[in-house]
């Protein structure tokens, strides 16, 4: 079968998408949000450590997270321009609709209503805030910058988009297939080209993958 021949994204195990960056460059230039209503107890801890963090009480708008890598949002007491009792969870799952490219962690020191899990289920993970010590965070948060240039974890997110999409098994694994090629040339432009030749939800996922490679590389030159 001609699938024998594709190339596989676990070929890339323990490279990156970009050449030579460092968790210190990412650190300084990754813009993280917090989205939480009450002071978040290591955000200065944070800052000290060098991560380039923001807490805002609330949001008004979802453009207002636009230009946020990462986000953290407590599932309580946000999210209230969008007038729902779900607050932070529904908050959760407008940001993944509106930027699925964006990591997006749920956390709450609180119980909540099992009617929750129907939005949580949108963010990256869920992690109990109360349990959480400053280093507990600043590992999660240097895992999470770190899988933002691993280019297994890329695909695993677009590969997950493109079948919920309805794309065919073989157009994915094609697509897999050239991905790998062009992060071992360590340039896109072959992807690139196999998605001006066809329209359509494939290939306006692969070119949403493209736009994000591109945006954490010239976050990463300080573009």
């Amino acid at each position: 079968m001609l699938t024998l021949f594709y190339k596989k994204v676990s070929e890339l195990n323990g490279e990156s998408v970009l050449k030579g960056v460092s968790l210190s460059d990412l650190k300084r230039r990754s813009e993280i949000l917090i989205i939480d209503d009450e002071e978040f107890s290591y955000l200065d801890a944070l800052r000290k450590h060098e991560y380039n963090i923001t807490q805002k009480h609330d949001l008004t708008d979802l453009k207002d997270a636009e230009a946020y890598k990462i986000i953290l949002c407590d599932i309580r007491g946000v999210g209230k321009f969008l007038k729902t009792d779900y607050e932070g969870a529904y908050l959760i799952k407008q940001l993944k609709v509106k930027y699925p490219g964006k990591t997006i962690i749920a956390y709450t020191a609180n119980d909540y209503d099992a009617t929750f899990e129907q939005y949580l289920d949108y963010a990256d993970e869920k992690v109990p805030k109360g349990t959480y010590a400053l280093e507990d965070w600043a590992s999660l948060l240097d895992r999470l910058l770190m899988e933002m240039v691993n280019p297994v974890k890329l695909w695993e997110q677009t590969r997950r988009q493109l079948l919920d999409a309805g794309v065919s098994t073989i157009d994915v694994a094609k697509y897999e297939s050239r991905y790998v090629s062009d992060v071992r040339k360590g340039e896109f432009d072959s992807l690139k080209k196999m998605c001006e030749k066809k329209s359509g939800k494939g290939e306006e996922i692969i070119i949403s993958l493209l736009q994000a490679i591109k945006s954490i590389a010239d976050l990463v030159k300080g573009g």
